[in-house]
């Protein structure tokens, strides 16, 4: 088990790289491989809000690109790459789609009526001409 420090350059020296901001020494306890052992003191982590204000702003830029460039490069794209479109436009659909498609017998009823009144058919069923002949049942006898 082995301790390191994690320390900030001194605030005014210059480090590799972009400029940071000077945070406190945090002891952190790791195990010979350099991993994190459990229990041990988190970091500051960080700041509450900077995933937000990352998003906010990303979102912005790009509200503000789409008012320049939006339906002049959407049509670019669309006579030049069809195919980048098309991954665009699938990437953007959902990916469950859950569909109850089943018969609705008052519905279907309610539009008929209004079809066939539409067609100046009345709804009343047509009269038979001669009305139908009853056939007498016959019962069959099974031997046992």
């Amino acid at each position: 088990m082995r301790h390191l420090a994690s320390t900030a350059p001194p605030p005014g020296e210059p480090s590799a790289g972009a400029p940071r901001t000077a945070r406190p020494a945090v002891d952190l306890i790791c195990d010979t491989k350099g991993r994190f052992l459990t229990g041990g003191k988190p970091g500051p982590g960080r700041k509450v809000g900077s995933r937000n204000a990352l998003s906010e702003s990303f979102v912005a830029d790009l509200k503000n690109c789409w008012e320049l460039h939006g339906r002049d490069a959407l049509d670019r794209v669309a006579r030049d790459q069809p195919e980048v479109l098309l991954k665009v436009v699938a990437s953007l659909m959902p990916k469950d789609v859950n569909l109850s498609i089943g018969p609705n017998a008052a519905s279907f009823a309610e539009t008929f009526q209004h079809a066939l009144s539409l067609l100046g058919n009345s709804v009343e069923p047509p009269r038979l001409r001669r009305p139908l002949r009853t056939i007498p049942p016959k019962v069959i006898e099974h031997g046992n």
